[in-house]
């Protein structure tokens, strides 16, 4: 949606009286128009282009050109995934649906990972899928009749010969043409026979020199003969029949609908081609590289079934659930046991004209695609015949989603079919509103639909209590795409009765749509026994009519109006949208979506509390600066950082959202203290900091950055730079930093940078989104269990009152060379990183100060994972607070506390996107889980590699000071280098800076005895220091004083006791005595 699709070529931009671009004078362009070509340029587009042109059937396709405008469809989308496999490529067809030019696509074709695709012959048992499960649950009382058929017609006739030559490679590499049913009274089991034995028939029907009606009545006689003698347990469930005609060749092929789908038919019938090819010319048959069987995705559906990508559509399938729907309006009772053999077709066409329209000069206006717009006109004319708002129907599609990761089935036959209730909500007729209102209710749809039957036929009971799966549409509706001439219905013989009469069907009417051969065909099948014919022909008029005019509205739209899905996932409703809109001119929104896990939380606290994670960080600039320039660069870098632009709604939404503008107006002022006293700049400069700071942040919906720059002297700066912690983390400085600097330095020698895209958030929270977060859950809960007492800092257990910066203080400590040194020994000795040593030494000090053997504690993690490309790239908010585990018992070396730690870290690295807050949820001490918070901080920047690498700027940063807000009483932040440092920042109301000193005087013993010993036991390891332990045995026992020899202790107790009767004179347990009571 980013990329431009409309370019207009101007002398020059029109410009109103203050000399700025006037927008209002600018010519709208003129959508209807041709299409601007643009070439592809890089080796990547080139093929892309090769490969659209080749699916969509269309020449010279430019890299702004819509997949979808053209009349792409998501099963084009899977033919073009299958061509990209053939050139060792990979893509998840649902990019192709956020970015559907070639230009915005190209970047996300990643090289195909090594697939270890079956080679060998499939054979054995298979589970049986949710769409087979279905159909046997229909208990057909003739099973084996439910098939698909195509008339194949060949001018110059068939070989039989080369047709069994090709049909035997075909059963051989497409092994669910094999399949097999066997039935008991457990139920069905489905299973892949070997290629011992017969797996499809070949009939020759000689009718040359009959009449055409003969024919046609011959076909037809010879067509439901094979398409009842199928059989699912003996086989075969492929039979052929060649009619020679004098008009050529036409092969019927009849294959069981339970291992074929449309999708299937495309692979087959240009496999077949192909096939029939190679023996026509003797060749060896060659086809195209195996994915991966049936059978193995059938499997995988099993245990993703089971897993938190589909069981948190839950939520989802209930709330569909729920609504109320109306019966139709039936014309009759009928028997109240429906079948197919009740059902009447009636069809409708459209010209290829119109058909092209259609798909084509249709799709800029709402960004849609041809579904969405069949849908609103269906929906239309359901509401006027119903008289209800809320329609439901049964939708299908081709269910080959991208649900299982590194399985690829763009090339595999079977019925990958899924079937599945939606409910539409029609409340405006207008195309304007009803037509965005139906797209966004289908791409809110989780996984297209896959998910419902996963959940009602595979997912184990337990899982879906909530779910009743009672909503039962009675209409459904497919639309199965377009097919070439050489497909379905090329040749106008009939292929026999595909479905058994005796089928049961609970569908009043059925509606099918395809283009065949660049004509609309759509099939209105109804019970005769509830509909009249009239009423049918009433509805299928207008739905023909709402088409029409739907398809004309669309077609003379000028602009485009995007919605909610325009800017991929996001929790955005349409109405919603509107709102949002309200708030936000939308020309200035370049990208909306969802916020993390984190920022949620974040969000929250600061709807309290606005001074909530404000940041600030101050930088000590020495140097020549232009201000001017200076201020151009802070403003280029919020420019090209889409974080940077970033604001907040949640007011009146069903979910917050984070909204990036096109474009803002950061705060930047400017202020020269040069006119004080030397001595009265510092207090100022520190005056405007604290300033800054009680401002915070007044409305999240303004910029969340503003920049503050002091002038101290001559050439003496101070930066203020200051930004909400939703936006970034503490990883991003570096980035950012570099970014600035280059763009000033450029402007100082009259230069100007490329604005290079970065790598959006977006992605990042794209990928949260795909995460199993049960899965996640599942393992803090077991990763936890057990825990039920916090460890305290010096006997700290009350949790503190919200806490401000000014209230805390600082303590640093350095290790020497020579620790630092053997520390990192250590480490590489016990193969595990630093920080995994220092967490342990953490955790035993904490076990030493609560006399325990089990704590946990709070650690900051980067949370950037490491799946996701690019995304140490990333500019955002990654950071998180995940709760580390210390345990061992008195038998546990340090050596085995840090490989079991540096495990367990491991292990739980996969789940660090979990919030603290879901994590707390789910254990007995909740937010009581630990008290403080150990990061170790390795993006530390380079301040010299800045000064060299920047060196045009005219300045150069001295130094950084960060400001930070955080809700704990206590937090340790070690900076790896050549000297490990360490900051401890504690609540001057809560520790004392002896206290302070004592814990690093505690790390330091116990430093020292395990890099000497790192094979001795936790219970001998003591965090008493030798300074600290002569002060407790000698010092503190130094009780000797004098007294008077010539009294007796009861007289001198007296005397104390007449001088300071209210002094506390003995302390045993709970109970004191002053003097007074001693002596009374």
């Amino acid at each position: 949606y980013m990329v431009p699709t409309y370019f207009i070529g101007l002398d020059a931009l029109p410009v109103n009286a203050n000399g700025k671009v006037d927008k209002r004078a600018l010519p709208e362009p003129n959508i209807r128009g041709k299409r601007v070509y643009v070439a592809p340029s890089t080796e990547m587009e080139h093929l892309l282009a090769r490969i659209w042109e080749e699916v969509l059937g269309m020449e010279q396709i430019g890299i702004h050109d819509n997949f979808f405008a053209l009349g792409g469809d998501s099963i084009k989308a899977i033919r073009m995934a299958a061509l990209l496999n053939r050139h060792h490529l990979r893509l998840e067809t649902k990019m192709l649906f956020s970015h559907p030019t070639i230009a915005a696509l190209a970047p996300w074709v990643q090289p195909a990972r090594q697939r270890l695709v079956e080679v060998e012959e499939i054979a054995g048992e298979v589970e049986l899928t949710p769409i087979q499960q279905w159909f046997f649950s229909k208990r057909s009382p003739e099973p084996h009749h439910f098939n698909q058929a195509v008339m194949l017609r060949k001018e110059a006739g068939w070989r039989a010969e080369s047709v069994v030559r090709a049909f035997g490679a075909l059963v051989k590499h497409h092994d669910a043409l094999r399949m097999g049913y066997q039935f008991s009274e457990t139920g069905v089991t489905q299973w892949v026979r070997g290629m011992d034995g017969q797996h499809f028939t070949l009939e020759e029907i000689d009718l040359r020199g009959q009449g055409d009606e003969q024919v046609k009545a011959r076909v037809e006689q010879v067509a439901n003969r094979l398409q009842q003698s199928l059989s699912l347990e003996a086989g075969p469930l492929v039979r052929l029949g060649l009619f020679k005609t004098d008009q050529g060749g036409c092969l019927l092929i009849v294959i069981h609908h339970l291992v074929v789908d449309g999708v299937s038919w495309r692979i087959l019938i240009e496999d077949f081609h192909a096939c029939y090819e190679a023996a026509e010319q003797g060749k060896d048959i060659e086809l195209p590289d195996k994915t991966h069987s049936f059978q193995l995705w059938a499997a995988k559906l099993k245990e993703v079934a089971n897993s938190g990508v589909v069981l948190k559509e839950c939520d989802y399938w209930k709330q569909q659930e729920s609504v109320a729907i109306a019966p139709l309006p039936k014309d009759s009772e009928g028997s109240g046991h429906p079948t197919m053999g009740e059902q009447v077709d009636m069809t409708w066409s459209w010209n290829r004209e119109e058909t092209n329209r259609l798909l084509t000069k249709t799709h800029h206006a709402y960004n849609t695609d041809v579904n969405d717009l069949m849908l609103t006109a269906l929906c239309r004319a359901l509401k006027e015949w119903t008289g209800q708002e809320q329609i439901a129907l049964h939708l299908e599609g081709h269910g080959r989603e991208q649900i299982i990761p590194d399985i690829d089935v763009s090339r595999t036959v079977g019925w990958f079919t899924t079937m599945y209730p939606v409910v539409f909500e029609l409340r405006n007729d207008n195309w304007a509103d009803a037509i965005p209102q139906v797209k966004e209710t289908l791409r809110r749809i989780p996984n297209k639909g896959i998910g419902y039957g996963l959940l009602r036929y595979m997912a184990e009971a337990e899982h879906t209590q909530d779910l009743t799966f009672a909503l039962e549409p009675e209409i459904s509706f497919n639309y199965l795409g377009q097919f070439a001439e050489e497909g379905l219905g090329s040749s106008p013989l009939p292929t026999g009765t595909w479905f058994s009469p005796k089928t049961p069907d609970k569908h009043a009417l059925s509606i099918s749509g395809m283009v065949v051969d660049g004509k609309l065909h759509f099939i209105f099948s109804y019970n005769r026994e509830w509909l009249f014919p009239e009423t049918v022909e009433r509805l299928a008029g207008r739905f023909d009519q709402y088409l029409r005019e739907c398809a004309a509205h669309c077609e003379g739209r000028r602009t485009t109006v995007r919605t909610p899905s325009d800017f991929g996932a996001n929790p955005l409703t349409w109405d919603d949208w509107n709102h949002v809109r309200t708030l936000i001119d939308e020309q200035k929104i370049e990208d909306v979506y969802a916020l993390s896990p984190l920022q949620k939380g974040m969000l929250f606290h600061s709807l309290q509390d606005r001074l909530q994670y404000f940041e600030q960080f101050t930088l000590e600039i020495s140097g020549k600066i232009d201000v001017a320039r200076f201020e151009e660069s802070l403003h280029a870098l919020v420019q090209q950082h889409g974080m940077l632009r970033t604001v907040f709604v949640h007011e009146k939404l069903s979910e917050p959202v984070q909204v990036v503008l096109t474009s803002c107006s950061v705060p930047f002022s400017f202020v020269d203290l040069t006119s004080l006293p030397e001595e009265e700049r510092f207090v100022r400069m520190t005056e405007l900091k604290a300033e800054d700071r009680q401002r915070g942040f007044s409305s999240l919906q303004q910029p969340l950055v503003r920049f503050t720059l002091i002038r101290m002297g001559d050439a003496q700066y101070r930066l203020i730079w200051s930004f909400h912690h939703l936006l970034i983390d503490g990883w991003c400085i570096k980035r950012l930093l570099e970014d600035w600097l280059a763009w000033h330095q450029a402007r100082m020698r009259g230069e100007t940078l490329p604005m290079i895209d970065p790598v959006p958030y977006r992605r990042y929270i794209e990928w949260l989104q795909e995460r199993d977060h049960q899965e996640a859950q599942a393992f803090w809960e077991s990763y936890l269990q057990g825990f039920e007492q916090k460890a305290t800092l010096f006997g700290q257990t009350d949790p503190p009152k919200r806490l401000v910066a000014e209230e805390k203080a600082e303590r640093i400590f350095t290790l020497s060379h020579e620790w630092t040194s053997r520390l990192g020994g250590l480490a590489r000795q016990s193969q595990v990183t630093v920080n995994t040593v220092l967490q342990a030494l953490w955790g035993v000090l904490l076990q030493k100060m609560n006399s325990v053997r089990d704590v946990v504690f709070g650690a900051v993690v980067s949370g950037r994972p490491a799946d996701l490309p690019q995304v140490d790239e990333m500019v955002g908010l990654f950071i998180n607070t995940v709760p580390v585990r210390v345990r061992g018992d008195k038998s546990t070396t340090f050596a085995e506390l840090l490989a079991q730690l540096q495990q367990e870290n491991l292990a739980a690295e996969p789940a660090h996107f979990s919030s603290l807050a879901e994590i707390q949820a789910h254990t007995s001490l909740g937010n009581q889980l630990f008290d403080h918070i150990v990061a170790f901080e390795n993006y530390q920047l380079d301040m010299s590699a800045l000064k060299e690498a920047y060196a045009g700027t005219g300045f150069v940063i001295e130094r950084i000071e960060a400001f930070e807000q955080d809700n704990y009483a206590f937090s340790l932040v070690i900076y790896p280098g050549e000297q490990i440092t360490l900051k401890f920042s504690y609540a001057t109301e809560v520790f004392t800076q002896e206290q302070m000193e004592q814990l690093f005087a505690s790390l330091q013993a116990l430093i020292r005895q395990v890099v000497a010993d790192p094979q001795r036991r936790l219970d001998e390891l003591d965090i008493v220091s030798e300074a600290e332990a002569d002060r407790l045995l000698n010092a503190f026992n130094a009780t000797e004083a004098e007294y008077p020899r010539d009294r007796t202790l009861h007289e001198c107790i007296a005397e104390q006791a007449a001088r300071t009767p209210e002094r506390t004179a003995v302390v045993y347990r709970e109970e004191t005595l002053t003097y007074g009571e001693l002596d009374a």
